[in-house]
């Protein structure tokens, strides 16, 4: 099963936030937002690929600025 996710830089602190309803599902197992590197190797060792998607917020905002021009 593949699970998507997507990175964030804050301040210069990485975060890693779930995207589909199966990522996030891990993360509220787990009673967080966010996932950490060890929660995300853990998962691999269960048998997940962890696919790293575009932050959705900043692919919308360039796709709009594409459609404008």
């Amino acid at each position: 099963m593949e699970l998507k996710v997507y990175m964030k830089i804050v301040y210069g602190n990485h975060f890693t936030y779930p995207i589909c309803e199966n990522s996030k599902i891990l993360a509220s197992l787990v009673s967080k937002k966010t996932l950490s590197k060890v929660d995300i190797l853990k998962i691999e060792k269960l048998g997940y690929k962890v696919k790293y998607e575009l932050d959705p917020i900043l692919t919308k905002v360039v796709s709009d600025e594409i459609k404008e021009n």
